[in-house]
């Protein structure tokens, strides 16, 4: 077995958090000299049990997207969710290619389940770097895992999401 003595392992908890508060640090040069990257967030609070009602989630960060339904009633859980590939073309195209295909996916999520004419809060899963400006907008640092739809980098992603969202509703709207 590996073992360390109390005294080591609280010597990495302080070397650890010594690089977590660099990586949060307000002044850029702090930050650049952790190893530890890390980037604010406006998340206020995590949950606690007591939410309730009905939600869209939505995850994109892979090699697929991902739209959910879930219900939360007195601490009890249901989901339901859809799965959408993404192919290399559709990761290496364009911003306005890309967020054309996941606001159709929600349309067809959104038609299948029922809920068209419904409004839900939406929770966006966005697994790559984002500077978050707000709890509703955040600029793209850089694509990773395979991504690279030109246009999105320095972009609001929200944004990008909003206005897809409304063509898509617009083009229906017109069929």
């Amino acid at each position: 077995t590996f073992e360390l003595p109390k005294e080591s392992l609280e010597l990495i908890v302080n070397l650890l958090l010594d690089d977590f508060t660099k990586g949060l640090s307000a002044d850029e040069q702090e930050r650049s000299e952790s190893p530890v990257k890390m980037l604010l967030t406006y998340v206020r609070a995590i949950p606690d049990g007591s939410e309730h009602g009905e939600f869209l989630a939505l995850d994109l960060g892979g090699t697929n997207f991902r739209v959910l339904l879930i219900s939360l009633n007195r601490g009890e859980v249901t989901m339901e969710s859809d799965i959408y590939p993404l192919d290399q073309a559709l990761m290496t195209s364009d911003g306005k290619t890309l967020f054309g295909y996941i606001a159709g996916c929600i349309s067809l999520f959104v038609k299948k389940n029922k809920i068209k004419d419904r409004s839900l809060p939406l929770g966006f899963t966005f697994s790559f770097p984002v500077r978050q400006l707000s709890l509703t907008s955040g600029l793209l640092i850089k694509w990773t895992k395979g991504f690279s739809a030109a246009g999105v980098e320095n972009e609001d992603v929200v944004q990008l999401l909003k206005e897809a969202l409304i063509r898509e509703g617009d083009r229906k709207s017109v069929v």
